[in-house]
């Protein structure tokens, strides 16, 4: 060995001792599983929320029969037990269950109630239906697999419910151009997201699939209350 390869080969002796001391620590695990374990929670503190969806209207008051026959009440503010809808996030549409138009969004909304089963009694879809008793409502909801204790076909939509959803619409529309058309709101296929205090918060529409996933991303920032 020359004079110049001692000081390194003495270097990497001394170096492998130590990290095979290190190595042999109880700590040097302790530390690297839990730097392991927190990154992601690191990472996630440091992630950008997005902005939260904007308020566009609120709901008024109602008290309609659901397919159950029993009348489905709304009030803001109004008692618990008997509101049934206050504090709960809602997705409501309007629909003409009866129509061939209404057809494939019976089964699109029939799958978004499962899967929002996880929200439990913190969520409801509402259904405003304009052509059907309640009683055909109850057929229409068995052959369509619905949960009535999360989703709500009731019979009839009052103006001043249609008229609050196209004005949150027409402001979405006024700041947002494109996307939703207004007639669209009547079909069935557009979703409103309302909030636990009964504001207007978002409109999607569920035959595009990129909107489903915004949907499902800003209902889920509103209910863990970072909106």
């Amino acid at each position: 060995m020359t004079t110049s390869e001692a000081p390194a080969a003495d270097f990497g002796a001394r170096f492998e001792a130590r990290a095979s001391k290190l190595v042999g620590s109880a700590w040097f695990w302790v530390i690297l599983v839990f730097s392991i374990a927190s990154y992601p929670v690191i990472h996630s503190l440091r992630a950008k929320i997005p902005p939260a969806p904007r308020v566009m209207g609120e709901m008024p008051a109602f008290a309609l029969p659901d397919q159950s026959g029993r009348v489905l009440h709304y009030t803001k503010g109004g008692t618990p037990g008997f509101d049934e809808l206050n504090n709960k996030l809602w997705l409501v549409n309007l629909m003409a269950p009866k129509d061939p138009i209404a057809a494939p969004y019976l089964p699109r909304l029939s799958k978004l109630q499962d899967h929002l089963q996880y929200l439990g009694g913190d969520f409801a879809l509402v259904s405003f239906c304009s052509d059907a008793t309640p009683a055909e409502l109850l057929a229409i909801a068995k052959t369509n697999h619905n949960s009535p204790r999360m989703w709500k076909l009731v019979a009839g939509i009052p103006p001043e419910i249609r008229a609050a959803l196209l004005a949150g619409l027409r402001e979405a529309l006024h700041t947002e151009p494109g996307g939703i058309d207004i007639e669209s709101l009547d079909r069935g296929n557009t979703l409103v997201l309302v909030d636990q205090q009964g504001r207007i918060r978002g409109y999607y529409d569920t035959s595009d699939e990129p909107t489903v996933r915004e949907m499902l991303r800003e209902l889920g920032q509103i209910a863990n209350h970072l909106g």
